[in-house]
């Protein structure tokens, strides 16, 4: 089967929800909180060796939306979803079933703060609704 594949549409959902990420993890929003729930992950590090990281942290997310909206994508295409209840549907079984069930593992096996868990899975799950927002309104 072919499929005709915009993007356009998938890198704009890409930066879309690069943006949201930005500013959700921004020191106003979640920012501070989730630095001091990380359990000292920047501890002994220099300003200069924090910013590479999060300049490769960036890079990743980056990559890590195309793949995110690309996944998305076929899936609307593949299932043929047209309508806001189909299309929000597959944004929250996609979320709840790879991207909070992942969250909740990691986080608990590092031995970290479940309230991490809050912070991440809705920022996931808001990054899904917008990427396919995104898509849908290009498509």
């Amino acid at each position: 089967m072919y499929y005709n594949v915009n993007l356009l549409a998938i890198l704009a959902a890409s930066i879309g929800s690069f943006i949201l990420g930005w500013v959700w993890y921004s020191p106003k929003v979640f920012g501070t909180v989730y630095r001091k729930l990380q359990k000292n992950m920047y501890e002994g590090q220099t300003p200069e060796e924090t910013k590479k990281h999060m300049i490769r942290g960036s890079l990743v997310m980056i990559l890590a939306g195309l793949v995110q909206a690309a996944v998305l994508y076929f899936l609307v295409l593949i299932t043929r979803a047209g309508s806001v209840s189909q299309l929000m549907t597959i944004s929250f079984l996609t979320w709840a079933g790879f991207s909070l069930s992942g969250i909740a593992v990691d986080t608990f096996w590092k031995g970290l703060s479940p309230k991490l868990i809050i912070i991440d899975g809705f920022f996931g799950l808001f990054s899904n609704v917008l990427m396919m927002f995104i898509l849908i309104l290009i498509l």
